[in-house]
């Protein structure tokens, strides 16, 4: 069974599989194998608990599948590297030091970091993109 390899980016993991299964079954009806690509997904991720969380989360489609799992693989990265994700009331009032009460609100953490904007999963032997619906 195809499994993710050790730092294997999930959406090359999902654009082989969606490859595979094309080939396979050709003449098969595009609703078995958008079943199929997806269940070989799921199956195929590591952790198990990245894999349990995702069958949880019952994806309609390969898309729903990747953007959860992705989702869920940052926040785990996020935690290896120390990187908190804070929210509104883990925000503090600091006063100016020159007398002013000028309250400003800092954020508690220190990292700061911008996801940049992801391309649309696709086949990496037909390039064309993946049949899954939203």
């Amino acid at each position: 069974m195809l499994g993710r390899e050790v730092g294997e980016k999930l959406d090359v993991l999902a654009a082989d599989i969606e490859c595979l299964a094309r080939r396979a079954f050709e003449d098969a009806p595009p609703e078995f194998t958008e079943w199929l690509v997806l269940d070989l997904f799921i199956r195929g991720l590591s952790p198990n608990e990245l894999l349990r969380h995702i069958q949880l989360a019952h994806p309609r489609s390969i898309i729903q599948a990747l953007e959860k799992a992705e989702e869920m693989d940052e926040a785990r990265a996020r935690h290896r590297r120390g990187t908190k994700v804070f929210s509104a009331r883990d925000l503090t009032r600091s006063d100016e030091s020159n007398g002013e009460q000028e309250e400003q609100l800092v954020c508690a953490s220190q990292a700061t970091e911008s996801t940049p904007p992801r391309k649309p999963p696709a086949c990496r032997q037909c390039c064309s993109p993946f049949s899954g619906s939203r």
